[in-house]
């Protein structure tokens, strides 16, 4: 499963590659995406051992560096939902779409929570 969601990420990211953030120098770039990559990998090992609490907590700490990044949310979202809150997996949906009205991953994600409420 894990496995999969990696290469849906990996070809949404190329298909869809996050937005700069004005005001953000070159600088400053590589060390807040090694920051994310270190997250990313850092949640994923926390939820291959079921600790969704763990992977939430660093799937935010990505969220709070770029909160204009629909996929960032996107991933939060599904790692709560896996965890069971409903509720806060569609908050986490519905800001990905604030943030992006056309990121289709949210969009079916908020969608389908929220058919099933």
């Amino acid at each position: 499963h894990a496995a999969l969601k990696d290469e849906i990420n990996t070809l949404l990211y190329s298909e869809f590659p996050a937005k700069k953030q004005p005001g953000a120098d070159a600088d400053n770039a590589e060390p807040l995406q090694l920051m994310l990559d270190k997250e990313k990998r850092l949640a994923e090992e926390a939820e291959t051992n079921l600790n969704y609490v763990k992977a939430s907590m660093h799937l935010n700490r990505r969220v709070i560096a770029c909160p204009k990044d629909p996929n960032l949310w996107y991933d939060l979202g599904s790692v709560v939902v896996r965890s069971g809150d409903i509720a806060k997996a569609q908050e986490c949906f519905r800001e990905a779409v604030t943030v992006e009205p056309g990121h289709v991953p949210s969009l079916l994600a908020y969608g389908t929570l929220m058919t099933v409420r």
